[in-house]
């Protein structure tokens, strides 16, 4: 998120500062097993971003958001582009 979008930044903030909304997972090797089965699947994303993908499909998460448009790119798992929903 750019700096100067103070908005964005704000509805963000609030959004992530709901518990309701966020749920901090550790990481566990069975995330770290999916993760490299995703990375050698869709070589667009990078380690990082696999292992939220992986957690995601490890919980059986029904959405994944995020702002980053290479997730668009997923086939297991719906994604919402937070942009997108609050512009």
């Amino acid at each position: 998120m750019r700096e100067e979008d103070v908005p964005r930044q704000t509805t963000s903030r609030q959004f992530l500062s709901s518990r309701a909304n966020l749920r901090v997972i550790p990481v566990q090797r069975a995330i770290l097993i999916e993760a490299a089965r995703q990375r050698a699947t869709s070589s667009r994303l990078k380690l990082p971003d696999t292992i939220h993908v992986a957690t995601a499909v490890i919980l059986k998460c029904t959405t994944l958001l995020t702002n980053d448009q290479q997730f668009k790119s997923l086939s297991n798992l719906p994604v919402v582009i937070l942009s997108e929903v609050t512009s």
